[in-house]
């Protein structure tokens, strides 16, 4: 928990596409096996930059004071959607006061008309802009220059495809020192972008970095100072572009007993809201020290904050269904660091006769940067204290009754776990 700030108000303006959830869930009710029926229950939550703005505010309390302009917000045209939320905890349906609602499915969406009236350039002093550009209108239509104000800390969470329309095209990327850019790495994936999944850490990261450097397809995102690309609930890495050595350096954020996607899979739903959990916890950090963020533990903050709502869901409150947002926001601010972090190894690109490229680092191993010591003495650390104790900071692959830490050996395992999980969900009538 940080000490209160003095009595200086920070100034927050918020921009973005406007959009609210209809949350739609159902459950049995009664006391007894004669008096069960079924009932629908509902709520109506604020998303994207709506959700970051109420979650921050009870981020900020007692600690930082701040005040959020979201007038812009009333000028954009509003997106009505819908899910469908389903109680984890209780599989026979049964209500219960303490059920955790989760999203199983997105129901669709309409847009509500309204005026679109065009934005006038804000010349206050803002401490912080929040952006959330969900690839509906507010891209096309919004110029950033009449937007931006220079030197001020500009967090944007973004979606495939990346930096395209107006507001991109009008970007002052030269003057972005201070701009942070949050994606999902799935948007990346559709932009027809090669990253590995669930093979290994270093792999995914190697191809990321690989990706954003030299992919003419997004390597524009290595013209931003900063971008934060998150691993469904199991990691993240952070882009540095540091321009005065025309250097990009990345650091992997990393569950080293999980991969990408193991969420998801114990979750059996829809994973939700990662991009602003990160919005928040990095706007927390950034109001509490714009002159040095703590970006390490922004990422580590917004991660947990990510897994909390997604593992906890929802709550049943006031006869509605909402966001535990004391609860979410007490998470969000212990800065506890749950995932390890590493420098991921430069790429270190050399070309082949035949015109295609080389990953110099193509063996990096996150176990020799993390460890000192050599083979034999891990070893014997493992035989005394367990794996899991001995080795806290390295990826470990677990396949049934066998454990490995040596990254070859997890892709080859997981490789062939892939073929056969692909070969389960296909009726086939040959082995």
């Amino acid at each position: 928990m940080k000490m209160k700030q003095n009595g200086e108000i920070k100034q927050v303006k918020l921009y973005g596409d406007n959009l609210n959830t209809n949350i739609i869930g159902s459950a049995y009710w009664g006391n007894s096996r004669d008096d069960i029926y079924k009932r629908f229950l509902t709520g109506c939550e604020p998303d994207g930059v709506k959700f970051v703005s109420r979650l921050l505010k009870y981020m900020c309390e007692g600690s930082i004071s701040i005040l959020i302009n979201e007038d812009s917000l009333s000028n954009q045209r509003v997106y009505n959607m819908y899910a469908l939320y389903k109680d984890m905890n209780n599989p026979d349906g049964r209500m219960n006061i303490n059920s955790s609602w989760k999203k199983v499915s997105d129901l669709g969406m309409e847009r509500v008309d309204c005026e679109n009236v065009s934005l006038v350039h804000d010349c206050s002093t803002q401490d912080l802009i929040i952006i959330d550009d969900k690839n509906l209108c507010f891209r096309r239509q919004m110029n950033s220059q009449t937007l931006m104000v220079n030197d001020t800390w500009t967090l944007i969470n973004t979606k495939f495809p990346l930096i395209q329309g107006q507001f991109w095209d009008t970007y002052p990327i030269a003057n972005s020192n201070r701009t942070v850019l949050v994606i999902d790495v799935d948007q990346i994936r559709k932009a027809s972008i090669q990253v590995s999944k669930r093979l290994s850490w270093e792999r995914t990261a190697l191809d990321l970095i690989w990706g954003i450097t030299y992919n003419p397809t997004i390597n524009i995102l290595s013209s931003f100072p900063y971008v934060i690309v998150y691993l469904g609930l199991e990691g993240a890495i952070l882009f540095e572009n540091v321009r005065a050595s025309n250097k990009i350096y990345a650091t992997l954020f990393f569950d080293p007993k999980s991969l990408e996607g193991d969420g998801n899979n114990r979750l059996g739903g829809k994973l939700e809201k990662i991009g602003e959990c990160i919005l928040s916890t990095m706007a927390y950090e950034i109001l509490y020290d714009q002159d040095g963020p703590d970006f390490s533990r922004g990422i580590q903050s917004g991660m947990n904050l990510a897994r909390f709502l997604n593992y906890n869901g929802l709550i049943f409150k006031n006869g509605v269904l909402t966001y535990p947002y004391k609860d979410l926001a007490e998470t969000a601010i212990k800065n506890e660091e749950v995932f390890a972090s590493v420098l991921v190894k430069d790429p270190n690109i050399t070309k082949l006769q035949l015109g295609g490229a080389h990953n110099a680092n193509n063996d990096w191993a996150i176990i020799n940067d993390t460890e000192k010591e050599d083979l034999m003495e891990i070893s014997k650390r493992i035989v005394v204290n367990g794996v899991e104790h001995a080795l806290k900071k390295v990826p470990l692959g677990k396949f049934g009754a066998k454990m490995t830490f040596d990254r070859f050996e997890i892709e080859q395992l997981n490789s062939i776990s892939q073929v056969l999980n692909e070969y389960v969900k296909t009726k086939q009538r040959k082995p």
